[in-house]
C-alpha cells in the first residue's frame, strides 16, 4: 500500500481513460462512442466502477483506491496458494516480492479489467487445489466475466488436473469446473461481447478489421526481454531459482500438483502471448503474482539448501546466513522501487503510450485553462494515436471536464473550421492535423487569411477563434 498510494491520481493512459469515460457515459445514460465501450470487455470491472460515483469529481482517484484494495485481496490469495503449495515461509516471501515487484506496483493501479481477472482466477485455482470444484467453477466464471485473459488461469487448472495421478484424476471434477464457469460467463460472450472477434484477430494472424493491431506487432521474445524491467534482476534470478526449487521438490517425491501451480499458469500463458500476433505491454499483468510465487519459492529453497549444508554444531552460522540473505533481499528490493517516478516508469514500459498520454493531457489542461465559463470549443480527435478515431481521445475528454465542445474530424479543412466557428460561435479550437503537410495545409490559411495564431503543443495546436465570428 505504501508503495502504491503515491501513484494514486497518476497520468492516465488511453485504456484507463476510455474505461472511465465509458462508465461515466453509461451512468449518464449517454448514447455515444464512449458508452459503447462499456461492452468492449466483460462487464465485471465496469459494474464495479459504477459504484464509485462516476459522475462526481475524483473518479479516477477512487478507482485507483479500489484497485489497491483489490491488490490486497490478491496478496491474501497469493499467500493462501503459496502456503498450500510451499509452506508458510515461502508464502510470506511471495507476498513480499509481489508487494515490491516493479511491474506489479505500476500495473496494479492501471484502471483495467486485469486485476479483477487475476484475483478471481487465483481464487478459482486455490479452490480447485482444495478440491472444491463447484466453487472453483463459480470463481472462474467471475474471472472470465472480468476479462478474457482469465483464460490463463482456466488453462492452468486444466494442466493441474492432468498433473494429478490417474487414481485421483476424475473427468467429472474438471467438467464441473468447466460447466459452472460456462453457465456463469457464456451468456456475456454470446449475447453481449462486441469485440471477441477483434481479440481473436489480435491473437492469430487474421483480421477483417482492427487496424491498430499492427501497432502492437513485436518479436516473439518481447515479453521475455522485458522481464528484467518487470521483475528486477533479483526477481528474475529468484524466479529461475523457483523453477529449480519446484523441480527439486518433484524429484524428492512430492507429487502433489499444487507445487506445479506457478508453472501450470506461466508456461502456457507465455507460449500463447509470445506467439500472438499483437503483443501489448499489459498482457502480463495477470501473471505478476505467479512470478512472485516463483520468487518466494526460490528464496526459501535457497535458504533451505544453505541450512541443510551447515553442520548441526554450527547451526548459528546457518541462521546468520539465512538472516543475511533475507535482509539483503529486502533491502535490495525496497531500495529499487522506493520513490520511483510514475511517468518515468511508464516511459520505460512503453515510451509511445507515455508520449500520447502526456500530449493529450497537456492539450486538455491548456484548453480547460483558456476557455472561460461561457465559452465553447471546437476539438478534433488526436491524430498522433494513429487509430483514425472519429471521436476525441478519451484522455483529453476525461481531463477536459465539462467544457462545452463541438467535435469535428482531425482532417478538417481551414474553411470548414471557420464555417463551424461562425455557425456555432466557438471561442477556441484544438486541432490535431495528421503530419506536417496536413498541419501546414490547415494552419497556413488560418494565419494568412484570418489572422489566427496557433499555440503549438505536442501533436496539437490551440487557436483563439472568437475574432472570426465577432467580426462585423
Amino acid at each position: 500500500v505504501v508503495l502504491r498510494l503515491p501513484w494514486v491520481g497518476h497520468l492516465l493512459m488511453w485504456d484507463e481513460a476510455m474505461n472511465l469515460c465509458s462508465v461515466r457515459s453509461f451512468a449518464a445514460r449517454g448514447q455515444d462512442y464512449y458508452s459503447s465501450w462499456f461492452w468492449h470487455h466483460p462487464p465485471l470491472m465496469s459494474l464495479a466502477l459504477l459504484l464509485l460515483q462516476p459522475l462526481e469529481s475524483g473518479f479516477a482517484e477512487r478507482a485507483h483506491l479500489f484497485l489497491i484494495f483489490t491488490g490486497i485481496l490478491t496478496s491474501l490469495t497469493l499467500f493462501a496458494l503459496c502456503r498450500f503449495a510451499f509452506g508458510t515461509a515461502a508464502a510470506l516471501w511471495s507476498v513480499f516480492f509481489y508487494a515490491v515487484m516493479p511491474a506489479a506496483i505500476f500495473f496494479d493501479l492501471w484502471i483495467k479489467q486485469d486485476p479483477l481477472a487475476t484475483l478471481f482466477g487465483m481464487l478459482a485455482l486455490l479452490a480447485f487445489l482444495k478440491k472444491r470444484y463447484w466453487f472453483s467453477g463459480a470463481l472462474m466464471g467471475l474471472a472470465l466475466l472480468a476479462k478474457e485473459i482469465a483464460a490463463f488461469y482456466a488453462i492452468g487448472i486444466g494442466v493441474l488436473w492432468l498433473a494429478q495421478s490417474r487414481e485421483h484424476r476424475s473427468v467429472r471434477d474438471l467438467l464441473v469446473v468447466a460447466a459452472v464457469a460456462a453457465v456463469l460467463s457464456v451468456w456475456w460472450y454470446i449475447g453481449f461481447s462486441s469485440s471477441i472477434t477483434y481479440f481473436i484477430a489480435f491473437a492469430v494472424n487474421f483480421s477483417k478489421k482492427g487496424v491498430d493491431i499492427w501497432m502492437w506487432s513485436r518479436p516473439w521474445h518481447y515479453f521475455l526481454g522485458k522481464l528484467p524491467i518487470d521483475l528486477g534482476l533479483l526477481g528474475l534470478a529468484l524466479s529461475v531459482l523457483g523453477v529449480v526449487a519446484i523441480g527439486f521438490l518433484r524429484r524428492r517425491g512430492n507429487r502433489e500438483p499444487a507445487v506445479l501451480w506457478p508453472l501450470a499458469v506461466l508456461v502456457p500463458a507465455f507460449l500463447l502471448i509470445s506467439t500472438a500476433r499483437g503483443k501489448a505491454v499489459w498482457f502480463t499483468i495477470t501473471l505478476y503474482p505467479v512470478f512472485a510465487a516463483l520468487e518466494g519459492a526460490g528464496l526459501q529453497g535457497l535458504m533451505s539448501a544453505v541450512r541443510s549444508r551447515v553442520p548441526a554444531k554450527r547451526a548459528f552460522l546457518g541462521k546468520a546466513t539465512m538472516t543475511a540473505l533475507g535482509l539483503a533481499a529486502v533491502l535490495h528490493s525496497v531500495s529499487g522501487v522506493w520513490g520511483r517516478d510514475y511517468e518515468r516508469t511508464l516511459f520505460e514500459q512503453d515510451g509511445g503510450i507515455w508520449w500520447g498520454a502526456e500530449a493529450s493531457h497537456e492539450a486538455a489542461v491548456m484548453v480547460k485553462g483558456l476557455a472561460k465559463e461561457d465559452q465553447r470549443v471546437l476539438i478534433t480527435p488526436m491524430s498522433f494515436w494513429e487509430f483514425r478515431d472519429k471521436e476525441p481521445c478519451p484522455i483529453f475528454v476525461y481531463y477536459l471536464g465539462d467544457v462545452p465542445v463541438l467535435v469535428r474530424p482531425f482532417n478538417l479543412s481551414a474553411q470548414e473550421l471557420v464555417d463551424a466557428v461562425k455557425k456555432y460561435q466557438l471561442d477556441w479550437a484544438m486541432v490535431s492535423p495528421e503530419g506536417p503537410a496536413a498541419r501546414e495545409a490547415l494552419l497556413e490559411p488560418l494565419m494568412r487569411e484570418y489572422g489566427l495564431q496557433p499555440l503549438y503543443l505536442r501533436g496539437a495546436c490551440v487557436l483563439k477563434t472568437d475574432s472570426s465570428y465577432k467580426k462585423p
